[in-house]
């Protein structure tokens, strides 16, 4: 262990005395004071702490804008709208590119995945220009309508009869429209599905691998050629099990489509698509690419539409009031005859503004992805040097009173009226040229389960043994993508009409058989 840090160390030594003979002395936004050799190393966020948290102690201490050095490398932190808007939207042509992580795109290989590519691979371009193509337009949307109601339906099923488990259901609902989706592939109805746990897998691991500041590979790339029977290299054997984790995640599923295809059984999906416009079967590097570009859509819309919804659900037990008004006019556009659809959507405009707060209120990205310039900036007479890596502090964004009223409260009327408040969806997703390219469907299948579910639901706090009303946590776990803390809900049926109205999709769309039976039959992938 001693020689690694001391290989480090003399590293850091060269490295800061060239970055002293070569900088610039320019005017960089506040921050706090560094250390010698490491510069502001121990300013980063805490391992496993929540890093939003820190980068708001940041704001409060420094301003909108503020930066740190670590090893000679510039971190600008943008934690007002305006900054992120003038650097990441305006000029998105010099700020589009992602900073390399060594660890998590290198080692763990999830630099195949889309939101973490080189803007400027072509592999990138394509799979961008392929996601408009399947989700991008509100035409492109229209034709996953149906998969989408169904699988709401069928949420709201499984809750009726286990309401106790809406935290898996929230979950099989998000992995069972995208896998649908992407693959063709219909997920187990109820019992624990081989692919989403795969795929969830992954996904915990990406959370961990991401971390800023945790990996000294990071920082010192030239570590990955250290032996593995190195002291200190345990990260080395993190990184093989994240790495085979994350390459199952996307070769399994694709090669099931493929199988399916040589059966002749295959269903319409985003890859089975793909592989049609190839003229029948994708190769080599565009194969690749087709199977990441499948996986990026999971990676980036399953866990932060779980989460969203959770947080809805949290926020209906906190908000009944809410709860009653958003009832009051599904029952007056709808009615009680039948659940509400996405043609119902411009009639709703509140149900459209719950939507909005849940997305503002606790934001499933509230640190953001990391963007880097590719091009000097002055901003607001900052100097802003090529090469930084720019973070937008989402949580400072949607929470700042300059923006929303009383922005810690759940207040959806924010978003109605003559003057609605700024959509927080402009902040959520991403700016300029790294929008998330799945947006529009994440929106709609949020819409969905939060209109259908207030329908048909009375959503409260849970209740202890003796009748006394439990009180949920509203803490957000720290992860590159958040979620709320665990928690429990009453949920009941709104009438026996209502709970009537579930059970319908049991003969309109009885359950189909899970794909798992075909997945397990494959002998390699």
């Amino acid at each position: 262990m001693f020689t690694i840090v001391a290989l480090v160390a003399s590293a850091g030594i060269a490295f800061f005395l060239f970055k002293l003979a070569t900088a610039k002395p320019r005017n960089v936004p506040p921050g706090p004071k560094g250390v010698p050799l490491l510069g502001n190393i121990f300013d980063l966020p805490p391992k496993g702490s929540r890093d939003w948290v820190h980068w708001e102690s940041h704001k409060e201490q420094y301003g909108n804008v503020t930066s740190l050095t670590v090893f000679g490398s510039t971190i600008i932190v943008l934690h007002d709208y305006a900054s992120a808007f003038e650097i990441l939207e305006r000029k998105c042509g010099s700020s589009a590119e992602r900073p390399h992580a060594e660890f998590m795109q290198n080692i763990c290989h999830w630099g195949h995945n889309v939101a973490l590519q080189p803007r400027d691979d072509y592999r990138h371009r394509l799979a961008r220009r392929q996601f408009h193509a399947f989700m991008g337009t509100a035409a492109a949307m229209s034709r996953h309508e149906h998969v989408q109601d169904v699988e709401t339906r069928r949420f709201l099923l499984r809750v009726l009869r286990k309401p106790e488990t809406f935290w898996r259901q929230i979950r099989k609902e998000a992995g069972s429209v995208i896998l649908d989706l992407a693959y063709g592939y219909t997920a187990e109805p109820d019992a624990n599905d081989p692919l989403v746990d795969l795929i969830e897998t992954a996904l915990e691991q990406i959370s961990v691998a991401s971390q800023p500041g945790a990996w000294a590979v990071d920082f010192f790339p030239w570590l990955r050629f250290v032996p593995d029977w190195f002291p200190g290299t345990a990260w080395k054997r993190t990184g093989k099990e994240f790495a085979a984790a994350a390459d199952a995640s996307a070769e399994r599923p694709f090669k099931f489509v493929e199988m399916m295809r040589a059966k002749g059984t295959a269903v319409p999906s985003f890859v089975s698509n793909l592989h049609d416009q190839a003229g029948g079967r994708l190769e080599g590097v565009a194969a690749h690419s087709a199977m990441w570009t499948a996986q990026s859509m999971y990676a980036g819309g399953a866990d932060t539409t779980v989460s969203t919804t959770a947080l809805f659900f949290m926020a209906m037990m906190l908000h009944p009031e809410v709860q009653h008004k958003a009832r009051e006019e599904i029952d007056r556009v709808v009615g009680s005859e039948r659940l509400p659809e996405m043609g119902d959507r411009a009639r709703l405009p509140y149900i459209e503004a719950v939507v909005k707060e849940c997305l503002r209120w606790r934001p499933v990205l509230p640190a953001g992805l990391t963007h880097k310039l590719t091009a000097d900036f002055e901003y607001d007479g900052y100097f802003l040097p090529k090469g930084a890596m720019v973070i937008p502090a989402v949580w400072d964004m949607v929470m700042d009173s300059k923006l929303y009223t009383n922005p810690a409260a759940f207040n959806p009327d924010r978003f109605m009226g003559p003057q609605p408040e700024i959509d927080p969806r402009n902040i959520i997703f991403g700016f300029g040229r790294r929008i998330c390219p799945g947006r529009l469907l994440a929106q709609s299948s949020v819409f969905l389960t939060v209109a259908k579910t207030l329908a048909v639901f009375d959503i409260a706090k849970a209740l202890d043994a003796k009748g006394n009303v439990i009180e949920p946590d509203t803490q957000m776990v720290a992860g590159l993508v958040s979620h709320p803390a665990p928690f429990e809900a009453r949920i009941v049926p709104r009438s026996d009409r209502h709970a009537e109205l579930v059970l319908e999709v049991e003969k309109t769309h009885p359950t189909k058989e899970s794909s798992a039976k075909e997945l397990a039959t494959m002998t390699s992938w």
